[in-house]
């Protein structure tokens, strides 16, 4: 029986993983690659379902329907949205807004809360050892100053990215803890994006490495 669920949205996020493990077994379905095997004593596979937050959310149902998972974990990479996060450095998610959902008027709630929800915050499962953050998703790859603002000052994110709250609101329907850990590859509000994270990737990839054990070590 798997332990473990991990979903990444990229191979390289899923090599730091893989490089830990003395064999793999690989197949492809439904657009996403799985591998299984043990990791450091642990039964675990990866699902590696690409980019946006729709992969995201399919990639979760699918663990969850096939794969019978107990638990899943996210790991990758996002921007930072404050000067008290370290560039490298892994935190770990507390909780999520997908912040691109606006029923307000509609259901006379605040802003960004999803339709089956009373909050606009989505919970994580979380592990001692690990500074937690809260995390944005939109879909989208910018570095727009009016996101910035709005995540900074009205949701009051530390973190953001391309699709992980989507992972949190599908499990949360079928009781699935869920334990997210980012590692910062952008400085928000700063310079290009695509420029920076094409420089930092390296030592992203070197630090995810370095705390994957750390990680599922601490996952009970």
């Amino acid at each position: 029986m798997i332990d473990i669920i991990f979903i990444i949205a990229m191979q390289n996020e899923a090599d730091a993983i893989i490089s830990h493990m003395t064999n793999t077994n690989i197949e492809s379905i439904y657009n996403f690659q799985i591998i299984t095997w043990e990791l450091f004593n642990r039964t675990v596979a990866i699902v590696i379902c690409w980019v946006w937050k729709v992969n995201a959310s399919r990639a979760t149902q699918y663990a969850i329907d096939v794969l019978w998972a107990k638990k899943i974990v996210n790991i990758g990479f996002a921007w930072w949205l404050n000067e008290f996060m370290d560039i490298w450095e892994c935190y770990q998610i507390k909780a999520a807004v997908e912040y691109d959902f606006d029923l307000a008027e509609l259901n006379k709630t605040d802003i960004w809360v999803l339709n089956e929800f009373l909050d606009k915050y989505l919970y994580t499962q979380t592990i001692e050892w690990f500074e937690t953050k809260i995390l944005g998703t939109w879909d989208r790859f910018n570095d727009s100053k009016t996101d910035y603002q709005l995540l900074t000052n009205e949701i009051h994110a530390d973190v953001r990215d391309m699709e992980w709250a989507a992972i949190i609101h599908t499990a949360i329907h079928a009781n699935i803890p869920v334990f997210m850990f980012k590692c910062i590859s952008d400085v928000a509000g700063n310079t290009s994006t695509i420029d920076q994270y094409q420089e930092n990737v390296k030592l992203c990839l070197e630090k995810l490495s370095q705390t994957i054990k750390k990680i599922v070590d601490s996952i009970p």
